[in-house]
């Protein structure tokens, strides 16, 4: 009977573990520049960081969806335009452009930071 018990505790730990994950996605750029895409899958929130080099970040294809962008050094492109007010666009050091959901009144818009250019 307690193995059974074992055995059902660290199945439901594993389910939760998983859940988790299907939910947020974490993609890391390197200190190249690169293009980095977010989770081609709606509702998926991700968190992209560029790092160095001049990074191209796309978070604009999915929806219902919460995502967070941030280019860190040199000159980077975020797009976040996807439908929803939810995203945040962080460019970090350098001249970025950030393209991003704007409305009225700015409680729907999507948050940016450290942007030089909003689109």
């Amino acid at each position: 009977m307690r193995k059974v018990m074992l055995i059902l505790a660290v199945v439901a730990m594993m389910v939760s573990l998983f859940a988790v994950v299907a939910y947020a996605a974490e993609i890391q750029g390197t200190g190249n520049s690169e293009t980095l895409l977010e989770t081609q899958n709606d509702g998926i929130n991700d968190k992209i960081v560029g790092h160095r080099g001049e990074d191209t970040i796309l978070a604009n294809e999915g929806t219902d969806d919460t995502d967070k962008v941030k280019g860190n050094r040199q000159n980077d492109i975020i797009n976040v335009e996807d439908g929803d007010p939810d995203d945040t666009a962080d460019g970090g050091p350098g001249t970025d452009i950030c393209v991003v959901d704007t409305a009225a009144p700015p409680a729907e818009s999507d948050e940016f930071k450290s942007c030089e250019s909003i689109q």
